[in-house]
């Protein structure tokens, strides 16, 4: 995540909320005051980040 931070932090908190704490995306939209679909669209992007970090690429 430290990694992902640098460079586009916007996706880290999102993306823990969801995939660690497993909170729903209108939750999660209502905590950080943002659009539903942003929400989905930064997970999205933050996922797509993260893969090749966990496979070690």
């Amino acid at each position: 995540m430290e990694t992902i931070e640098q460079d586009h932090p916007q996706y880290v908190q999102p993306l823990l909320l969801r995939d660690v704490y497993r909170m729903a995306y209108e939750d999660i939209a209502q905590l950080l005051d943002v659009p539903l679909g942003t929400v989905k669209a930064q997970i999205h992007h933050g996922r797509k980040l993260a893969r090749p970090l966990l496979r070690g690429e």
